[in-house]
């Protein structure tokens, strides 16, 4: 039997603490950095009144890879440029979007598990409760840039989140007024995306003492509630198969509009899967070295001097 972890009380209690600590409040400058986008609006079948927009008028679309080409997803692709599988499959979005809806600078909401290793006396990893994080990030899909050059900007964007991104809640929701900069929070994204791992690995979910039902869980919210995402994105792998979900407003789009965007995503993770294990090499970014002062242009042509001296 294993030992009760901190409760969730403990955790917010101390959350809230640190709201407002000087330490953290250094984050603000990143996170204003990312306020100042200038957000494209994604486009509509329909417009619609606040009134619909509510979980009573969602649908779904999901699209799949399959075995052969999510293990090659999952174990052979991040190889190229020690990526993770967040990069891929948020590079694919941004692409995705960009192909779409002609959208250079796509904002995604991300969604995390919150559960971030922020304060060493504390320990939550079994304690119940929900702790999601939710914060914007942005994916730039401008000017002519081929595969390699996306997967490694998309990569040290994500690299340069603070905390993994919690931050940005206890920010807007935690910090005092006084403290806050002046920053509004002003920013809301149109699009949301969650990873939510792999299910069912190897079978363990059939062959232990738990296994996953293949009943429905049920509405897991008021159908009137508002909806603050006008697409909602979620991936995940189950009995070995990767899974792309794409949920709207059935008011707002047509089905097969959305039907057009998941294709167009599969589409494009494939070509990530075919240019990644296409690779001979791994390709490193300043991120994976003592170089983060440089960015991807600068250490390519750092590259190619060291190159020519050798």
């Amino acid at each position: 039997m294993q030992e009760k972890t901190d409760s969730f009380k403990q955790w917010a209690e101390k959350l809230t603490q640190y709201a407002g600590e000087k330490g953290f409040l250094n984050e603000m400058e990143y996170w204003a950095a990312v306020e100042e986008t200038l957000l494209e609006k994604l486009p509509k079948d329909f417009e619609i009144g606040k009134e619909e927009k509510t979980y009573r008028n969602s649908s779904s679309v999901t699209v799949c890879l399959e075995e052969e080409e999510t293990r090659l997803l999952l174990n052979e692709v991040n190889l190229a440029y020690n990526t993770e599988i967040n990069d891929i499959l948020l590079a694919a979005l941004g692409m995705a979007v960009r192909d779409w809806a002609g959208i250079k600078k796509v904002v995604v909401n991300l969604e995390g598990h919150g559960r971030e290793a922020i304060f060493e006396e504390l320990e939550i990893s079994r304690t119940v409760g929900w702790y999601t994080t939710l914060f914007p990030v942005v994916l730039n899909m401008s000017g002519a840039k081929g595969l390699s050059y996306r997967l490694k900007e998309i990569k040290g964007g994500l690299r340069k989140v603070p905390g993994k991104g919690i931050g940005y809640g206890v920010l807007k929701f935690l910090t005092s007024q006084s403290k806050k900069g002046g920053m509004a929070f002003k920013l809301e994204p149109e699009i949301a995306f969650n990873y939510l791992g792999e299910l069912g690995r190897e079978n363990a979910a059939d062959s232990g003492p738990f296994r996953l039902s293949q009943l429905s869980t049920g509405t897991t919210v008021s159908p009137d509630m508002e909806t603050i995402h006008a697409i909602y994105v979620s991936g995940m792998v189950n009995r070995g198969k990767f899974s792309l979900t794409v949920t709207y407003n059935n008011h707002e789009y047509k089905k097969s509009t959305v039907e057009q965007l998941a294709d167009i995503y599969r589409s494009n993770l494939m070509k990530i899967i075919a240019h990644c294990t296409g690779k001979e090499e791994v390709e490193l970014t300043p991120d994976d070295m003592d170089y983060s002062e440089y960015n991807i242009d600068e250490l390519d042509e750092l590259e190619k001097e060291m190159n020519q001296i050798d």
